[in-house]
């Protein structure tokens, strides 16, 4: 059975980030994998500098139990809203 993930690559450089979790497949019902994490590696194998079509080779070749190490950045906290509503707003009414 696979992951229950689909992978996408960088157009430019390396990177291969999960691009999508299948609904009730193994990954989105562990739960730990997110949209947007960047595989790592795969079983020990480093795969920063691999393309996706390598990383999804090594994906499929594996079997029982397999480690994978994930980069998820982490959301920057939002601005700080203005104390009044629309302070700073601006409507086009002139």
């Amino acid at each position: 059975k696979g992951f229950g993930l689909s992978l996408v690559g960088r157009k430019q450089g390396p990177g291969v980030f999960i691009s999508d979790l299948v609904p009730g497949g193994i990954a989105a019902t562990d739960g730990r994998l997110l949209k947007g994490d960047q595989i790592m590696s795969v079983d020990g194998t480093d795969v920063r500098d691999k393309s996706q079509e390598e990383v999804a080779t090594i994906m499929k070749v594996t079997s029982g139990k397999v480690p994978l190490r994930v980069s998820r950045l982490k959301a920057k906290p939002c601005p700080t809203a203005p104390s009044e509503p629309n302070a700073n707003a601006t409507t086009g009414d002139k």
